[in-house]
């Protein structure tokens, strides 16, 4: 047994089941046709929302199917938008023209198999002309489960070009807001499903660090969840001395602290960028990031005792903490000290290094 509900609703079926020599018995059974799938539409890309957010929000989350219509805008403004409705009903047609097919035949089937009919839209027609569709079958009645969302109470769908349906949308403040539009009539269901992602425009705030050469700081950046909901973020960070996890939950209802370390290499102001983007809804924070090497602090104080007019030495070890070949410098502001002007070391490596006290 199959079923196949051209419109929502309850359907009621009895089956008589009849033996002679068993006798008889009846079978009621109940169908209910519910909404069909989203359909798909044809937008123009220049106001469709297509970004690496929106792939990773699907992966993480798995939110709608390829059927949503998607759209982005700032929640201080309100968004305008056209959805272009198509003449031909995809769904329909292929419920009728597989309606057509269990009334027909075993000859008329394979008839239409050996010329390529049995899937023709000429079934559809056929069918839909055995039917009792209304007159004014292209004109629908529009509704929407969002009260953030605003259409037309009815559309016409032209014959030629099929419609526009225009609509205006106004949120609450940033977040995502999801909808489905409902395009009904007598002879005709459609879904749509449209997701506005709201996130305000873009802003920085700059955060200024200062540490000595190849001392760590860490600074705990607040991130503020008042929602219910559990927030996935993501993290980016540009510059050669700051680091922090690349990933981060946000828990609902509380305040979470993410850690950006910043360890300069080298003296000098030192340029970053940190982007959180919160992967549920899209919002997106950027912090400009200042830092300041300062003078290294010593690695460890020695102290040498020498007598009078007696050479001696002492060895240092110095490390190079990057992956490539450094060239290092010596400086010294005690005349009585000398050395190797330079010394160059591997990368991940220490050498040793030493200082000759002469005869004074």
């Amino acid at each position: 047994m199959e079923f196949l509900p051209l419109t929502p609703g309850l359907r009621n079926c009895a089956l008589l089941f009849s033996c002679p020599g068993v006798g008889e018995f009846l079978q009621s059974i109940e169908g209910m046709g519910l909404y069909p799938e989203p359909l798909s539409i044809s937008q123009p890309k220049s106001i469709r929302l297509n970004s690496p957010v929106d792939k990773l929000r699907q992966d993480i989350i798995g939110t709608g199917s390829s059927n949503v219509i998607r759209y982005r805008c700032d929640p201080e403004n309100e968004l305008e938008g056209l959805l272009h409705i198509p003449l031909e009903n995809p769904q329909k047609t292929e419920a009728l023209i597989e309606t057509a097919k269990h009334r027909m035949s075993e000859t008329e089937i394979r008839r239409r198999k050996l010329t390529g009919t049995l899937a023709s839209a000429s079934l559809a027609c056929l069918e839909s002309s055995n039917g009792t569709e209304e007159p004014d079958s292209a004109f629908y009645k529009v509704h929407s489960n969002s009260k953030h969302f605003t259409f037309p109470e009815t559309i016409h769908i032209d014959h030629a070009t099929g419609a526009r349906l225009p609509f205006q949308f106004k949120a609450d403040g940033q977040g995502f807001y999801p909808a489905k539009v409902v395009l009904v009539n007598p002879a005709d269901i459609r879904v749509y499903e449209l997701e506005v992602t709201c996130t305000p425009s873009t802003t920085q705030a700059e955060i200024l660090f200062s540490a000595p050469t190849l001392q760590t700081v860490i600074q705990e950046i607040p991130i503020i969840n008042e929602t219910q909901h559990d927030w996935n973020l993501s993290a980016v960070i540009e510059g050669d001395a700051y680091y922090g996890p690349p990933t981060m939950l946000a828990k609902s209802a509380s305040t979470t602290l993410y850690p950006l370390m910043f360890k300069p290499t080298y003296q000098g102001e030192i340029e970053g960028e940190l982007t959180l983007t919160n992967v549920a809804n899209g919002t997106v924070h950027k912090f400009k990031l200042s830092g300041t090497g300062l003078k290294p602090l010593p690695q460890e104080t020695v102290t040498l005792r020498c007598h009078a007019r007696q050479r001696s030495s002492h060895t240092v070890y110095v490390h190079n903490p990057s992956e490539r070949r450094k060239t290092f410098q010596a400086f010294t502001d005690m005349d009585c000290i000398v050395g190797l002007h330079e010394v160059v070391i591997e990368g991940g490596i220490s050498v040793p290094y030493s200082a000759l006290i002469p005869l004074l």
